[in-house]
């Protein structure tokens, strides 16, 4: 299908929503502008340059219209939700904000919330590249605006800067990051990946792979920092000897020598990247240059390749961690929840889109929207409430058996096999597997 053809199924979708009426709706056909519209390769994002999407101010979702309510019974405010975006977002940030207007459309048509939801998009860029207090500001702005709850921030080193900022205002944030140290009192995750758990999945699929002598890329960083200890446990349970560590910048500084290195010195049988990922598409080159193709697996860096579609050629042959379960019957039994979920996006916004990030902004909302509907006072305290409430709640990511729950000292959503194995084959991310975990008495006979 050429451009004009993804084109024309947006307009498809247009007039569909135009056309609509009844049915929960959100004021806007798109929460960006210019509308992304579809690609050739659905595993990649829908829009259009590096931040060249620009959010609306407000997206407002009414719940669908009821002739049998009396008039003095209408009327009701929206409930504010911030959506705090911390990251240069490439081309993601209208699928993110497209499955988030999808789940709230979802939510109140299922009858889940009466009142109709005000999302807010906030651009507050931080770390890596800016300053963390961009995105405290952001927060704070959210919060002055009546946000109940606010939906972010992407980056784990953000995260961990706002959590002073977010104890002492007391409104919930939930998040994507994937770190322990961020769950507290108000501080919630629905991870977009999570740091300590990747580092188990890694050294599990190391170990069934037959890989023994392993050599680590660490990234400096706090998120880099918890990936380096939960590796280090991991591999220890799975009797993978590390024979070599080498450490380098977010930007990728020394990368090309700390490779020869372990190439010439360590001689591991498999690497391991161990960070947040904007060294990524450096990596395959540098190996060609020197000559060396070692099996390979990197966390959820891995997921970079939704935001740039030369990224899976940068990707080719490693595995990685993903969120995406099979997504048809000869990878394994689908995740029914997500394959619904993406005909009903297609369906509401004319593009086709397979990425992890569709489903986990899509999570993120109903779990916002659900955290709403069982407050038993509509004030941050009691969205914390309701938040803690949830229990084995659908979710779209990963494989059939995840779901969602948190508790009065449980902060961390999403439960089950909601991370998954995939490897770049042909500019493909193929399905894998999930984690494998063993006691070493049980793989060692």
């Amino acid at each position: 299908m050429d451009d004009l053809g993804y084109a024309s199924r947006v307009q498809e979708a247009l007039h569909r929503w135009e056309s609509s009426v009844g049915t929960a709706r959100a004021g806007v056909f798109s929460g960006v502008t210019p509308t992304p519209v579809g690609k050739a390769n659905p595993w990649v994002s829908g829009g259009t340059g590096t931040n060249q999407e620009v959010p609306v101010p407000s997206i407002v979702v009414e719940p669908p219209s009821s002739g049998g309510v009396r008039h003095r019974l209408t009327g009701f405010s929206a409930l504010k939700v911030g959506y705090l975006i911390d990251i240069d977002t490439g081309s993601l940030l209208g699928d993110c904000l497209d499955a988030l207007i999808l789940a709230a459309e979802d939510a109140l048509e299922g009858h889940e919330l009466f009142r109709p939801i005000e999302i807010v998009p906030k651009i507050a860029r931080g770390l890596p590249r800016e300053n963390a207090a961009a995105t405290v500001r952001g927060y704070e702005e959210l919060v002055d605006e009546g946000c109940l709850m606010v939906l972010g921030p992407y980056i784990t080193d953000n995260a961990l800067a706002l959590l002073p900022t977010i104890e002492r205002l007391r409104v919930p944030l939930v998040s994507t990051n994937g770190a322990k140290d961020f769950h507290s009192r108000y501080g919630f995750t629905m991870g977009n990946g999570g740091v300590s758990e990747e580092g188990a999945i890694m050294a599990g699929w190391l170990r069934s792979a037959g890989h023994a002598r392993v050599g680590m890329v660490t990234e400096i960083s706090p998120g880099g920092q918890e990936y380096s200890r939960a590796f280090r446990d991991a591999a220890n349970r799975n009797r993978l000897e590390i024979v070599g560590e080498v450490f380098i910048e977010a930007n990728g500084d020394s990368l090309k020598d700390g490779l020869a290195l372990l190439r010439d010195t360590a001689k591991p049988d498999a690497l391991a990247y161990c960070g947040y990922g904007y060294p990524t598409a450096m990596f395959n080159p540098i190996l060609r240059e020197i000559d060396w193709d070692p099996p390979r697996i990197m966390s959820t860096a891995f997921m970079w390749y939704i935001n740039e579609p030369r990224m899976l050629e940068d990707l080719e042959g490693w595995y990685g961690v993903d969120q995406v379960g099979p997504v048809d019957a000869t990878e394994g039994q689908p995740n029914s929840n997500y394959l619904a979920m993406l005909e009903r996006f297609e369906d509401r916004f004319g593009r086709r889109i397979l990425h992890a990030m569709i489903a986990c902004t899509y999570d993120q909302g109903r779990v916002a929207v659900a955290g709403l509907a069982h407050a038993p006072l509509l004030t941050p305290d009691g969205v914390v409430s309701g938040l803690e409430r949830l229990t084995m709640l659908p979710t779209t990511v990963g494989g059939p058996r995840s779901y969602a729950s948190f508790g009065p000292w449980d902060r961390k959503g999403l439960k089950g096999d909601w991370l998954t194995i995939r490897r770049v084959v042909d500019g493909q991310p193929r399905f894998v597997g999930y984690l494998d975990t063993l006691y070493s008495q049980t793989f060692s006979g």
